[in-house]
């Protein structure tokens, strides 16, 4: 699982990569279509049924890298409320 800052999350599964230490080595590792879902604010179970679903990795990457982030879409819509609840 990944916390904090992240890179932006691009749906070519060949340009999300991270830097990791791991005993002292510093490493590129990619980022998996599993903790794109994560960094865009999907839950566990959004994931898991996704992966139920049999699409490639590949699809997933361009699923993760095109989606919406919940979170966002969620505090815009709060926000167009209590502006609007006139």
């Amino acid at each position: 699982m990944l916390y904090g800052i992240s890179p932006t999350v691009l749906a070519r599964s060949d340009t999300t990569k991270i830097y990791i230490e791991k005993n002292g080595i510093k490493k590129i590792r990619k980022i998996t279509p599993e903790e794109n879902f994560y960094i865009q604010g999907f839950d566990k179970k959004f994931v898991k049924n996704i992966k139920d679903t049999g699409i490639s990795v590949a699809q997933m990457y361009k699923q993760s890298g095109n989606a919406v982030s919940p979170p966002v879409i969620s505090k815009i819509l709060i926000t167009l409320n209590e502006k609007y609840k006139k």
